[in-house]
């Protein structure tokens, strides 16, 4: 994915997994993996409890 809007960027994620893998928020999770950077953290936060950290 390639963030070309003025969109926030996590909603911009989001909306492209609905539309490239059918990503449903109200049955999926998001799996969020990284080294603790504050984008990784932003992530998480953004997601909630739709999130988890492999």
């Amino acid at each position: 994915m390639v963030h070309q809007t003025n969109e926030p960027i996590w909603e911009a994620v989001e909306n492209f997994l609905m539309k490239e893998y059918s990503y449903d928020p109200f049955e999926d999770w998001v799996v969020i993996n990284g080294d603790g950077a504050p984008w990784i953290t932003a992530c998480r936060e953004y997601f909630g409890d739709r999130g988890t950290s492999a």
